[in-house]
Parts: structure tokens; sequence; C-alpha cells
């Protein structure tokens, strides 16, 4: 069977949520997603392990997946060689405070096929989450 070798990283910030607003704390987090060389994919997969009150916030999302505690979904790849960011909101509420949150990534090819990443621990980040205000 023919694999299908690519190298893309993803990259974040912190999540930073703001002043309390009627019981919630809202936040935006930048993810970027760099394709290095190999195939460049069809489509990216993001994958955010949710602790605790975290959730999306807004309408601005694409369609969500969930699964055993976390959220999955498609955005659209960088093009070959070149880098693309993603702004995701979220909101927690304010009696929660701090704490990480895990995200993954990986790339699928024609009909939805994952391709193999060359250096596959490049495609996960820890985020920070702290509250301002």
């Amino acid at each position: 069977m023919k694999q299908f070798l690519t190298e893309t990283a993803v990259s974040t910030g912190e999540l930073v949520l703001g002043p309390a607003v009627d019981g919630f704390r809202y936040g935006t987090l930048k993810v970027t997603v760099t394709h290095r060389w190999g195939i460049p994919p069809d489509q990216t997969m993001l994958r955010f392990y949710l602790p605790t009150g975290l959730e999306p916030a807004g309408t601005a999302w694409p369609p969500v997946n969930t699964e055993n505690g976390s959220i999955y979904l498609g955005v659209d790849p960088p093009p070959a060689g070149a880098t693309t960011s993603h702004t995701f909101a979220f909101r927690r509420p304010a009696t929660l405070a701090g704490g990480q949150m895990d995200l993954d990534s990986w790339g699928l090819g024609m009909k939805a096929t994952q391709l193999r990443e060359s250096i596959p621990w490049n495609n996960t980040a820890t985020v920070t989450i702290r509250t301002a205000g």
C-alpha cells in the first residue's frame, strides 16, 4: 500500500480569558499550521482536549465533532510551503480559572486519507489558559 508523507507543524499562543460577563469569561486562541514539505494536505484536522468547563463560543466555528471529552474539526490547510492561522473563540464559567488544553493536528489527503507525518511530535501543542481582568 502506498503511503503519503507530509511534514506539517502546529503552534499556538496562550488562551487568555477576559473579565466575567454574565457568569462567563471569553477569549480567543490563534492556531497556526505550517506546511514544511511533502504532500500538501487537502484539509487540516484539529482536536482540542477541553478542560472542565471550557467550550466553543460564538457562531464562527466550523462544524465540530465530539469524542471522549474532546472536539475535532476540519479547517483549510496552509498552501504548500506556507503557513495559515485560524482563530477560535472559547468561553468558560467565571468560577473556573487557569489550566491547560492540549491540541493535536493532522493532515488529510485525497479521499480523506490521513497523511503520514515525517516528524509527528510537532503536531501537538499545550495551550496555557489564564484569566485577565
